[in-house]
C-alpha cells in the first residue's frame, strides 16, 4: 500500500521503476476487476505487468513483493498552493510586502525586545551585530541578532536571519562571549507572536508553472480593478502570452 502525496488533486499515471532500464505502466482497476485478476492463473500481476487499486488516497499495488516505494512514480496534477501575501505594518501604518519566504518555524524578522528575559549589563560597545545564538530545548538553528545597549543592559534585539525550526517558549542565547565587557548571557524567551506561524511575514508563492504567470497577474490587476492604459505594457504582456503558447506546442 502506497500513500499518495497530500497536494494530489487528479491522479494520472503510475509506473513501477526499480530501474533505469525497467518502467512498466501499473494498470488501474476497479474494485472488482482487482480482485477478479489477482484470482485468475492467467491475469495473475507480475512485476512486469503490475496493477493498482486507487482508494482513500492509497494505492494497492500488486503484485505484493513490489514493497520499495522509492519504485513507484506517479504523474498528478497538483492542487494549487495556498497564496501567502506576506507584509509587515511601516511606520506611517501602511503595508509593507515581506520580501522573503514563508517559513512557520521562523523568527519573525524585526523586534525581540520585548521578549528578553535575561539582560546582562557591563557592555562596552553600544551596539553588535551578527549575533549568533544557541537554543533551547535543541531544534531551531539559524538565527542570527543585531542589539543596541545602555549602561543598563539591551535597549533593543532585532532579528536580521530568522532561521528555522523555533517554536514558542524556546529560549534563545546569545553567549557572553560575543559581547565585550556583558556580565551574563543574553537571553530572549519566544513567543507565538515571534515566530512567522503568529504573524502575516514571509510570502508564498503561486503553485503556477512560468507561462501562467503573465496571464494570473493580468486578470488579478483586472478583478481589482485596475486598468492598464499603456499601450506598450498591453504588447509585451500580449507577445509573452503568444510565445508561451508557441513553447506549448513546439
Amino acid at each position: 500500500v502506497f500513500t499518495v502525496p497530500s497536494e494530489l488533486y487528479k491522479l494520472g499515471s503510475v509506473t513501477y521503476e526499480p530501474s533505469a532500464a525497467s518502467y512498466p505502466e501499473l494498470q488501474r482497476l476497479g474494485r472488482s476487476e482487482f480482485y477478479n485478476i489477482r484470482k485468475a492463473p492467467l491475469t495473475t500481476p507480475t512485476k512486469n505487468f503490475p496493477i493498482y487499486l486507487y482508494e482513500d488516497n492509497k494505492c494497492i499495488v500488486y503484485p505484493d513483493d513490489i514493497t520499495d516505494v522509492s519504485h513507484i512514480k506517479m504523474q498528478y496534477v497538483k492542487k494549487p498552493t495556498n497564496i501567502r501575501w506576506g507584509y509587515d505594518i511601516g511606520s506611517l501604518g501602511q503595508y509593507v510586502f515581506t520580501n522573503y519566504p514563508y517559513v512557520a518555524t521562523a523568527i519573525n524578522i524585526g523586534s525581540l525586545t520585548t521578549s528578553i528575559t535575561q539582560n546582562p549589563t557591563g557592555f562596552t560597545s553600544t551596539s553588535y551585530t551578527g549575533l549568533t545564538t544557541t537554543v533551547s530545548p535543541t531544534g531551531g538553528s539559524g538565527a542570527i541578532l543585531n542589539i543596541s545597549t545602555t549602561s543598563a543592559g539591551v535597549s533593543s534585539a532585532t532579528i536580521t536571519a530568522q532561521g528555522s525550526g523555533y517554536s514558542v517558549d524556546d529560549v534563545l542565547t546569545v553567549p557572553q562571549a560575543q559581547m565585550a565587557g556583558a556580565n551574563a548571557d543574553l537571553q530572549i524567551t519566544l513567543t507565538a507572536a515571534n515566530l512567522f506561524s503568529g504573524s502575516q511575514q514571509g510570502y508564498i508563492d503561486f503553485g503556477l508553472q512560468t507561462s501562467e504567470q503573465t496571464e494570473l497577474v493580468l486578470n488579478i490587476l483586472l478583478y481589482a480593478g485596475i486598468v492598464i492604459r499603456d499601450p506598450q505594457i498591453i504588447q509585451v504582456a500580449q507577445s509573452e502570452l503568444q510565445q508561451d503558447k508557441i513553447n506549448e506546442k513546439s
